[in-house]
Order: structure tokens, then sequence, then C-alpha cells
């Protein structure tokens, strides 16, 4: 009689050589099968028990023996087929096993999370009839069932956001695989994308559908939000705070899960739209050089009127070079080293700015500022030139500077507007005694809370040729 371990110590081996286990639960998610095979079991432990002494080759094997997994039950049924025996883990082992691994979590599909869902629907309806009494023992189950439905879903999304998030590197080891056969590239491409697409369409789209507190689900049924909203407004009618307040904060760490599988969204939806718009590419481009291929292809037989190949027929289909000829050569724009050049320049950028800063003109009282007629703005601009009428000036290295410290003395209001009025005006300013010059050194004002760069202009005298 073999010697069996217990259920403890059966899962202790397990765990101290997790790789097995890991293998086994891999080849049953790429088979799409809850069972494995009893020889790809055996397999996986012979390959693993090569490097250890005999007493722990041994104490492996024993573990693994399939009378030893399923008298501790970590086996729960043994299919006999015609090609051999299939083991059927407990579903609580596999789950620890991929807690162990994250590249083992399973993505949630539609159908589990649409399973959820009539699950806890019918929890609500029970609900309604519940009597919510400490002695009832239906409304003890009821609530246990409840709260168990909800850590089991919190879990199950949350083992998915891992998942999710370790989709990047799926799709890293798809564009490997994809780079290591230039031969083999369409292939490739059109296999990641058709996987792509179904992790997008059938865990991806559904998870976030299944966390959107706005979508309405067909025929009237509240989503999940809401039939926690309606839970626990039983619970708080009832006045069982308790377990409506842990309601609550499950219905937060939901609202939470929202986040990150957008984002993983975000990512796959922005990888499928590049590598869709890559394929078009390639096949137009494929397309292309075969039939540049076939013209090259007559011009290598024995006919010496086929020396050069005719590109016409390519030309209009393709429409790659038609009229090429017919079009200008595009304009070479440059900067100018003359002064005039950005004497132009800054003249546009000042008629500009006064444009864009003419509907923010300053006035002396708050109640005229909200009034922004044409009529107190010339007023304004008057009293502005006005003013300079009567301001002294003389030779000076920033007149900008010093028309903002005089203007934010004299002017309640004072805005940048009035000090580029003032500009304005003194640069049109005709038979006057001064100059301005523009210079390349820059400087900056504040004005309230706001910072202005500007090129610094000079104030010079004026020399004036005489007529005789």
């Amino acid at each position: 009689m073999k010697k069996h371990f217990s259920t403890i110590e059966t899962l202790k081996i397990l765990l101290a050589y997790p790789r097995v286990m890991y293998q086994c639960i891999e080849k049953m998610d790429q088979a799409d099968d809850r069972l494995i095979d009893e020889s790809v079991l055996a397999v996986a432990v012979r390959q693993h028990i090569e490097p250890l002494e005999a007493t722990e080759q041994k104490r492996l094997l024993s573990a693994f023996d399939t009378d030893n997994l399923s008298h501790a039950n970590i086996v729960s049924d043994i299919d006999k087929r015609e090609n051999g025996r299939f083991l059927l883990f407990q579903e609580s082992i596999l789950t620890i096993f991929r807690l162990c691994e994250a590249s083992l979590y399973k993505e949630v599909t539609d159908a589990k999370l649409k399973s959820r869902m009539a699950s806890l629907w019918d929890a609500e309806s029970r609900l309604e009839s519940a009597t919510f009494a400490e002695n009832d023992p239906d409304y003890i189950e009821l609530t246990e069932d409840i709260t168990e439905q909800l850590g089991q879903l919190l879990s199950l999304l949350r083992n998915n956001i891992i998942a999710m998030e370790r989709i990047g590197e799926k799709l890293e080891g798809m564009t490997a695989d994809a780079s290591r056969s230039p031969d083999k590239f369409p292939e490739y491409r059109q296999t990641m994308f058709e996987k792509t697409t179904h992790l997008f369409d059938r865990h991806i789209k559904p998870t976030l559908t299944f966390l959107d507190p706005k979508v309405r689900l067909l025929g009237g049924k509240s989503n999940l939000f809401d039939t926690l909203k309606q839970i626990r407004e039983r619970y708080r009618i009832n006045s069982k705070n308790n377990i409506a307040d842990q309601i609550l904060r499950y219905d937060i760490s939901f609202s939470n899960a929202f986040l990150p599988i957008q984002k993983v969204e975000r990512q796959v939806d922005h990888f499928l739209r590049k590598t869709r718009m890559g394929m078009l590419q390639y096949n137009a481009m494929e397309a292309n050089y075969q039939m540049i291929k076939a013209l090259y292809a007559k011009t290598t037989t024995s006919n010496l009127k086929n020396r050069f190949m005719d590109g016409s027929e390519f030309c209009a289909s393709s429409k790659f070079a038609l009229g090429i000829k017919q079009h200008n050569r595009p304009t070479c724009y440059q900067f100018g080293e003359s002064t005039s050049y950005y004497e132009n320049i800054f003249a546009e950028i000042e008629l500009r700015l006064s444009l864009i800063d003419s509907n923010h003109q300053s006035l002396f009282s708050s109640d005229s500022y909200k009034d922004e007629t044409s009529g107190k703005q010339l007023a304004r601009a008057e009293m502005l030139y006005e003013w300079l009428a009567s301001q002294p000036f003389r030779p000076t290295k920033d007149v900008i500077y010093v028309l903002h410290n005089r203007l934010g003395d004299w002017l309640d209001g004072y805005q940048f507007a009035d000090l580029l009025t003032a500009m304005i005006h003194l640069s049109h300013k005709s038979k006057w005694d001064y100059k301005l010059i523009t210079t390349n050194q820059f400087s900056y004002i504040t004005i309230d809370d706001e910072a202005f760069i500007y090129r610094r202009r000079k104030l010079e005298p004026a020399v004036h040729q005489n007529d005789d």
C-alpha cells in the first residue's frame, strides 16, 4: 500500500516546486480545457526531479502521484478516456498557483461577468422579502451570500487588472516573434492582430462596460452600481448600517478599478489602430512592388524593344508620380538681415497684439470696465494721447520701462493694453525731437500677476536735415 500525504503536506510539496503546476496550468490554458492529461503531468514532474537527490525525487513522485492527489483532495475528479486519464484539479488549488504567478492570471470574460451580475440581481430580489431579523437563518445566510459574492467579484476584478496590465508585455512578445522571421512577418502580424482584437472585444470592453456607472443594460435592468445602491438602501432602511457601510466600501473599490482598465483599453486601442494602419500600408506597398516587379521582368527578356520599363500604367493606377513635374518647387523661407525686415515683423506683432487686447481695455471705474463700447475705448485712448503730449522725454535706453513706471503711478486700472497703446502712438508720432530704435536686448515687466517679455527700445535725439 502506497503512503499518502495529507492535504497540507501535499500542498507544501506542490508549492515547493511550483514550476510543475505552472507548466500544467499553461497547458490547460493553451488547450482551453479544465482538465490536464495525466501523462503531461508525469512528464513535467520527471523534468523537474532530474537535478534532485534520490530521496527528494521519491518524495516528489509520491506527492504528484494521482492516487495521492485524489486522496489529499487536490484533484476533485479523474476522467477516464480512451486516450488516457485526465485530472480535474480543485479550482481553489489552481487559484493559489495563479496568485503566485501573475503571468497565469486570466482575463475576465463577458460570460463570467454576466453570471456574477445575475447572482447579484437574484440576491437583491430575495432581499426584498427578507425579515432583517438577527435570529432569522434565511436573512443571515442571504447577507453572507451577498458579502461573499462581492468579495469574490472584487478579487476577480483585481486579478483581472493585474492580468491586463501585463498585456503590454504580451504585445511586445508578439512583436518580437514577428521580427524574428521576416519571411513569416505578414502571417505573424495577422495572427497578432486577431489575438489582440479578440482580447479587446471579449475581455477589455466587457469589463469596462461592467464597471461603467453610466451604462444602462438592455431590458431596463440596473447595472452593478445601481444594484449595489439598492441593496445598500435596503440595509439602511432596516437600520443595518454596518452591512450598508461594508457594501459602500465595495462600491468605492469597484469604482477605483475602472481607471486602470480604461488605461489599458486606450493602450490596446492605440495598438490596434497602429497595427491596422501598418497592415494597410504594407499591403499597399506590397501590391505596388509586385506591379513594378512585373514591369521589370519584361525588361529581362531577349526582346530589345523592352529595354526600359513602361511606367505609364503604373503611375496612372498608383498616382504616386503622376503630374509631379507640373507642380512648383516649394518656396524657401528664411530670415532676412536688413533692418527694415525686422521692423516689418515687429510692426505686424504690435498690430496683432493691439487687435487681441482691444477687448480688454481697463477703465477708471468698475462700472465702466464692464462697458466695453468702442466710444469709451476711444475716449481712453484720447486721454492717453493727451497725457503723452504733456510728458517730458529725454534720451533713454529703455523707453518702454519708463512709460510702464509712469503709467503705473498715474493710471488707475493700468493694463498692458494701455502701455501698448502708448508705444504705438509714439512709434507713429511725426515731427518729434526723438526717434525710437529697436534693440536685440530683451527685458520683462510685471503687471499684477502677469509678466510680459519685450524687446527694448532706445529713445535718441532725432537728427533733422535742413532744407537749405
